[in-house]
Formats: C-alpha cells, sequence, structure tokens
C-alpha cells in the first residue's frame, strides 16, 4: 500500500492531465502528496525520500502554474513531470539511498536491512525503476519532436515500462526470501 500511495499523486497528476485539466491536475497532485506525507506521519513513519521529492516537484509545479504562462506550462507539463520523477529516482541513488529500500525496510526484518544482498537488491530495484522512467521521459518527449505520433502508442510506451518494474520489483523482491 506505501509505494501505491506514493504514486498516487503522480497517477492523479496524468490522468487529469490527459483531459487538459492542468491547473486541478497540479492542486490535486499536490494534496495528494502531503495527504501521503501525513498518512506517513500518522503512522509514525518517517516520509519516504520519493514522497518528499514528489512533494518538492508540486509545489514547483503549483508556483509554475501562478508565475509562468499556462499554454507553455500545458505543452511541457508532461515531459518535465516525467523527467522531474526521473530526477528524484537519481537522486536517491546518488546519495545512496535508493528510493525502494525504505518500502522494503517495511517488510523485512531489521537485522537484514544492512545486508549486502539486502542494498544491493534495493539498487538494482531503483535502476530498473530509474530505466522505467527514463523511458517514460523519452516518450514525453516523443510527442514534441514527432507530435504526429498515435496517442495510443506514446501511452502504451508510457505504462509498458512502468508494468516491467512493478512485476521486476515483485520478482526480484522474492528471489531473496
Amino acid at each position: 500500500m506505501g509505494m501505491v500511495m506514493t504514486f498516487l499523486p503522480w497517477l492523479a497528476f496524468w490522468v487529469l492531465l490527459s483531459y487538459g485539466k492542468l491547473f486541478a491536475a497540479i492542486v490535486i497532485a499536490l494534496a495528494a502528496s502531503v495527504l501521503a506525507i501525513a498518512v506517513e506521519k500518522i503512522s509514525g513513519r518517517t516520509p519516504k525520500i520519493l514522497q518528499i521529492g514528489t512533494l518538492a516537484v508540486f509545489v514547483v509545479f503549483a508556483l509554475a502554474a501562478s508565475f509562468v504562462d499556462r499554454v507553455w506550462l500545458a505543452y511541457w507539463i508532461r515531459l518535465m513531470s516525467n523527467a522531474s520523477l526521473t530526477l528524484v529516482v537519481l537522486i536517491s541513488i546518488l546519495i545512496g539511498k535508493p528510493f525502494t529500500i525504505q518500502y522494503a525496510r517495511e517488510s523485512v526484518p531489521k537485522e537484514y536491512w544492512n545486508s549486502a544482498e539486502f542494498l544491493h537488491a534495493n539498487y538494482v530495484i531503483t535502476w530498473v525503476w530509474f530505466a522505467a522512467f527514463v523511458a517514460n521521459t523519452a516518450a514525453s518527449g516523443l510527442n514534441h519532436f514527432i507530435p504526429s505520433i498515435n496517442v495510443l502508442v506514446n501511452w502504451v510506451i508510457s505504462i509498458c515500462p512502468i508494468l516491467v518494474a512493478a512485476k521486476f520489483t515483485a520478482w526480484y523482491s522474492k528471489r531473496g526470501k
């Protein structure tokens, strides 16, 4: 449930954006980001890196919606959102805290948290998610460089890597148990 709650702001954002609801997408995603962090705090857990990064992205987007031309923002925001999510995941890797580790610790006994295998598994899984988000960013870029690309093809290019990353995460996580 934790990972679903973390991605809820992004899902809401992308769905509303696909209906041309830029401002609603930003506001609802921002509210969902705050809610995800509040749920963590109320549950006695520390907010996740990805949740904090998500909140930061939607705060920036809310500010942009207030000060930047909406037509320009609407044109670029899908690409910027995918690139932002990709960057948050990359930063988690670069600072030595792959974003998946916080979720994994919720289901793995504490005595394994510092093991080389546990850390390696989380780096591998996080790199797979990073690759999926790079693919999403590339798919968003296709809209700008090949405007005639079929919307369905673009969505398939966007969704398939996420499904592969989710399936890989489930498979890779079970192999260590």
